[in-house]
């Protein structure tokens, strides 16, 4: 049974949001980001939509995410940039 350490929620709409968790499972530390949704009797339903990883990605992840924000941003100002595809 995984054992959660840790939780946060970002609210999607009315009815969904997504639930971030560090989890504990079988002695390996896993970050979780997953939507869920309230059901009609208001009781919390995880969805298919989410990602598991095991948390010694986290560093790589993180970095990831700050290119693609980033890009988001050079996007946003119509600043070009050099393609990110495919780099490690």
């Amino acid at each position: 049974m995984n054992k959660i350490l840790f939780e946060i929620r970002v609210q999607k709409n009315a009815t969904n949001y997504y639930r971030i968790t560090i989890e504990e499972y079988m002695n390996k530390l896993y970050l979780n980001i997953r939507e869920w949704f309230f059901n009609e009797n208001k009781i919390e339903i995880p969805t298919q939509k989410g990602v598991t990883f095991n948390l010694e990605l986290f560093p790589k992840i993180m970095d990831a995410l700050r290119k693609a924000e980033e890009a988001m941003n050079d996007l946003k100002s119509n600043k070009p940039r050099p393609e990110e595809r495919g780099q490690k």
